[in-house]
Parts: C-alpha cells; structure tokens; sequence
C-alpha cells in the first residue's frame, strides 16, 4: 500500500469520514478513490489538494512529504480574528485557564525542539 493510501486512511479514520463522504467532499469518482485508497494509483496533484481539504489536512503529509498532518494556516490575521473573537466570548475565570492551558501546551517537547512553526 502507498503512502498516499495509508495516509488517506489514517485522516479518514481520525476524522471519521467514510470513502463515500470523501467522493461527495471532493467530486472524485468513485473509481479513482477506490484506487486512490487500495495505493493501486496514486492521485494527481489537483486531487491530492482536493482530499487533503475535504479530510482538513496538510496535502504534503498525505503525499509523504512532511511529518505534521494538520493543514497550515494560510491567513493568519483571520486566524488571530477567531481566536480573539473566542476568547473574548469567555468570562475572566475561563480566559486565565486558556491562557495557562496554552503556557502548558508551550512545556511539551515538541515545542521546546523548536520543531513547530506558527
């Protein structure tokens, strides 16, 4: 089995979305998906761009080509935008315990590798 199918797989089962899901996300025959999933052809790269976005996940991960499964994200100031918009909803009790949630996620090793980019 490819790369491309073992990947495709994992997301799938991680993100609980089945083969005929993906077909409807995407477009794709179920003919090639089928091929797709078994790794007896592998997509081409309009395709690959497609799954990885129905399936929320990084297109160079599925293709094997980075270890880090979550998409990057693109827009960072429409990012930041959320991200104020949600912690703004919360009351001061629930912003300290999310600040101090993410001082502890900034203890794990792979941040302190310095592995991770923002």
């Amino acid at each position: 089995m490819s790369i491309f199918a073992r990947r495709m797989r994992i997301a799938m089962d991680d993100r609980q979305i089945r083969q005929i899901d993906l077909i409807r996300k995407t477009g794709i025959s179920s003919s090639n998906m089928s091929m797709y999933s078994t790794g007896k052809r592998n997509p081409k790269q309009e395709y690959v761009y497609k799954i990885a976005d129905a399936l929320s996940v990084n297109p160079e991960w599925l293709m094997g080509k980075s270890e880090d499964m979550e998409r990057p994200i693109r827009n960072v100031d429409s990012f930041l935008a959320e991200l104020e918009s949600i912690f703004n909803r919360l009351d001061n009790e629930d912003k300290r315990t999310a600040l101090s949630y993410l001082n502890f996620l900034l203890t794990q090793p792979k941040y302190k590798r310095g592995s991770v980019a923002g």
